[in-house]
């Protein structure tokens, strides 16, 4: 099993948007997702294709940011006391420069990996989940006469 792979949704194993998921809830105004990102309360999604109800776990995301940031100051540390023992003497700008080019990568790392590393469970009967993007998928025969095949978009021709 691969470890940092988009989530598949346990019926009919197609891809789930959950990358949109994040996105959305970042710049929605409900607030959503929390400053360390993750989703706020019971959140689920709808499968694009068999319609079923998943909620949305976030174990592995608990567990990669406590190892994540751990790591990070763990680094530091390591990398402070071999300057020390390496009698390398840095200016107070580049440390601090140093720590935020740090935080920056934890960051950014964060943001990727996050979505990556949510899980999917079917949703149970009687548990009230919270759907932001059920209006994405809307009526799947709305979306039929919007769609355009790819021979007709590599095309010259204008299509009718």
């Amino acid at each position: 099993m691969q470890l940092l792979r988009d989530a598949r949704c346990p019926q009919c194993d197609s891809g789930l948007p959950l990358r949109v998921l994040w996105e959305f809830s970042r710049s929605s105004a409900y607030d959503l997702v929390t400053k360390s990102g993750f989703l706020r309360g019971r959140i689920g999604i709808v499968c694009p294709n068999c319609r079923v109800k998943l909620r949305v776990g976030q174990t592995r995301i608990r567990v990669f940011l406590v190892l994540l940031w751990a790591v990070a100051f763990g680094g530091a540390w390591f990398v402070g006391e071999w300057l020390r023992h390496a009698h390398v003497v840095l200016n107070q700008m580049s440390q601090v420069l140093g720590l935020v080019v740090l935080a920056y990568a934890i960051f950014l790392l964060q943001k990727y990996c996050i979505p990556l590393l949510a899980q999917v469970r079917l949703a149970g009967a009687d548990e009230q989940l919270g759907f932001p993007l059920s209006g994405a998928y809307g009526n799947q025969s709305d979306l039929q006469g919007t769609q355009v095949d790819a021979k007709s978009a590599a095309s010259d021709e204008p299509r009718r």
